[in-house]
């Protein structure tokens, strides 16, 4: 049965009634990720498949037990076609053509494709020709520094047990209970198989609490339930060399690398001498070649988290870690930790210890860590050192995010991925929402089809891409019930997308300028009760605050500034830095408009984000929480909008503006 076949039987139980037979019992549920990016949820019928280790030149054929595995990554075409392919090569180096024998040599000498079977091609060179000898010695030259695991050829098996295996899944074809159905899906049509990921369980809204650490406290590094990545080891147990992409090497902890400049986070040799546990000899930084200043060592990274041993399974966690070095002065390096909201949960400046410690607590789900050059240094008469490198990433268990979803397809445009609450995810276009019913043209059904909203977690859209403008006119005000909604500069209360609606203003809980994310206060700062106003570098507990209609003003003299330390040496310490001036702002007015530090008001403390309420998110930042009367309504999707209703009136948002939509949970009676 092909997979068009059986994705017809999938989405058809999905809008029909089921048949009353529903087969045998499956063995095992497993998730499995389509190549044209749909997700299906399979209650497979064989409990194990037939598996090939491959090690150098040997091979041992295996059975594995669906139960035993925790993720299966399949290449492209099977190990067994590429060994074919060599061979067929080997055959083309004897070639009576001398054209045809140099075409064999550089297609074999081809790391990225080849590096893998280095030792099957070690082995033609037995019994050969002077010639096609001299030539396969020349093709291990080129392929014997082979170490890039990002083009790995082989298919790789990740255990419960935590072993990896790498070898042949040959031609598996998956067979199972799918919506009690029977289902079959061919390996081209496969691009990876997990076991079952549990969703998120609903959340009942919660004030926000935030911590921020800049020196290394027993919780980050003495709990046994955390994970801590020293860049030593690779899953193996094996040691790691140097110039790796690290990008998803460590993904089997939960953890994942990259930089947004042109280059790659790569791991080096320079041991840690001032770490207060022990870093071992390696670690990471970023490579870049498009900076001013290309090299090792400078740019962003960016850590963000997944499943353990599930890349593609978005991950956050509560609390996370990390030591630099290399950074001559102190505050030259910030570290920023943002919720899946892209809100600031919390900034740490490097201090003035050899090794710099930050790390963040939050009961928002951290979903990446930014670490940069500090851009908010101002008056400063000293070069900005901008070097640094990373060791020692500690944070506690990945949970899975589920938001916001983006589409994972390149096939329509506009593009879109539905989510089912049974967690099968399939591509789509045409989508439609008119009541309670959500219909869509399946790529594989041609047709459209329909579906109860009731049966749908979440759409997202792969929007067009907009180049970046400035927003430094407009405001973003966060509501109570955690929607953000952009505003006028000249009043914060009149919603850009809603002209004929204004909000109440007891109904505002945080202000922001829309060219900068929100930055949150920490847990302390909201105990007087008193508002709390977050500049990059310090934050200030506002007496007296009066909103004016492009800014507000507070009373200095009463106010308490609060700045990070980062002076961390003893004061009698001969070593120790000349304490640098205040960097932070020292004004007692701000407007959002780029006039002086840009600045997050908050009039009262935050809450997280109820999960049994649906929203919509914009690309602009905006959100959108859904359900009570009066607030925010998804009356209808079309072909090119959304349309959204506030306070009774109605506006049409493209689609090009809408990242994703989550709907609302059924509460239990």
């Amino acid at each position: 049965m092909n997979l068009i076949r059986c994705v017809i039987i999938a989405v058809s139980w999905l809008f029909f009634e089921a048949p009353e037979s529903a087969g045998n019992a499956a063995e095992q549920q497993l998730r499995i990720q389509v190549r044209d990016g749909s997700t299906l949820l399979l209650d497979v019928e064989q409990p194990q498949f037939p598996w090939v280790d491959i090690e150098g030149a040997t091979s041992t054929d295996r059975v594995i037990r669906w139960e035993d595995v925790q993720e299966l990554k399949l290449v492209e075409s099977p190990v067994s076609d590429q060994i074919s392919r060599i061979e067929a090569l080997l055959i083309q180096l004897t070639s009576a053509d001398y054209q045809s024998r140099e075409q064999a040599e550089m297609l074999l000498s081809d790391p990225n494709t080849f590096g893998p079977f280095e030792s099957q091609i070690r082995d033609a060179l037995a019994a050969r020709d002077l010639e096609s000898d001299y030539r396969t010695r020349r093709i291990l030259t080129n392929l014997e520094n082979y170490s890039s695991p990002q083009a790995n050829q082989f298919d790789e098996l990740r255990m419960k047990d935590g072993t990896v295996r790498t070898g042949d899944a040959t031609n598996i074809s998956i067979a199972g209970q799918l919506f009690e159905h029977r289902v079959q899906i061919d390996r081209k049509n496969i691009l990876h198989v997990t076991t079952s990921t549990d969703s998120p369980a609903r959340r009942e809204p919660a004030p926000v609490d935030v911590r921020t650490f800049n020196q290394a406290i027993p919780e980050f590094y003495r709990n046994d339930q955390e994970t801590v990545v020293s860049f030593e080891v690779d899953r193996l147990g094996q040691p790691i060399p140097s110039d790796l992409d690290a990008g998803e090497l460590f993904s089997w902890t939960g953890l994942l690398l990259r930089t947004p400049h042109d280059g790659r986070v790569i791991t080096i040799r320079y041991p840690f001498k001032f770490c207060p546990i022990d870093a071992g000899q390696k670690c990471i930084c970023p490579l870049n070649e498009s900076l001013d200043k290309p090299g090792r060592l400078r740019g962003t990274t960016v850590i963000s988290f997944c499943l353990p041993g599930q890349p593609r399974v978005s991950a956050g966690v509560h609390r996370v870690g990390l030591f630099l070095e290399r950074i001559e002065h102190s505050r030259d390096v910030v570290i920023q930790a943002y919720n899946a909201r892209g809100q600031m949960v919390g900034m740490v400046e490097s201090t003035d210890q050899t090794c710099t410690f930050a790390g963040f607590e939050s009961n928002e789900l951290i979903t990446r860590v930014v670490i940069t050059k500090n851009p908010h240094l101002t008056e400063l008469k000293r070069n900005v050192d901008e070097t640094y490198a990373i060791d020692c990433v500690t944070f506690d268990q990945p949970m899975v995010v589920r938001e916001p979803i983006q589409a994972r397809s390149q096939l329509f445009a506009p593009r879109a991925t539905i989510d089912f609450r049974s967690g099968v995810s399939l591509v789509a276009k045409d989508l439609k929402l008119d009541g309670s019913s959500v219909s869509f043209t399946s790529p594989f059904l041609g047709q459209t089809v329909q579906t109860p909203q009731a049966d749908v977690h979440a759409i997202g859209f792969r929007t067009i891409e907009h180049a970046a403008r400035d927003d430094a006119e407009f405001n973003m005000v966060q509501l109570d019930d955690s929607s953000i909604i952009k505003t006028a500069a000249s009043s914060w209360l009149q919603p850009i997308d809603f002209p004929e609606t204004e909000i109440e203003p007891g109904s505002a809980v945080g202000v922001w300028n829309a060219n900068q994310p929100a930055r949150f206060a920490e847990t302390p700062d909201f105990e007087s009760g008193r508002p709390v106003i977050v500049y990059p570098g310090c934050r200030i507990i506002a007496e007296g605050l009066k909103m004016k209609a492009d800014g507000f003003g507070w009373d200095k003299g009463r106010s308490e500034k609060i700045v990070q330390n980062v002076q961390l040496r003893d004061e009698d310490d001969p070593d120790a830095e000349t304490k640098e001036p205040d960097l932070t702002p020292q004004v007692d007015q701000v407007d959002f408009r780029g006039k002086g530090q840009l600045a997050t008001l908050w009039l009262a403390r935050p809450t997280t984000t109820d999960g049994r309420r649906g929203h919509v998110s914009l690309t602009d930042g905006q959100y959108f929480v859904l359900g009570d009367s009066g607030g925010f309504q998804l009356d209808a999707i079309d072909s090119d909008s959304v349309k959204i209703s506030l306070g009774g009136r109605t506006t049409d948002f493209p689609l090009t503006r809408v990242a994703n939509i989550t709907f609302p949970q059924a509460t239990e009676k």
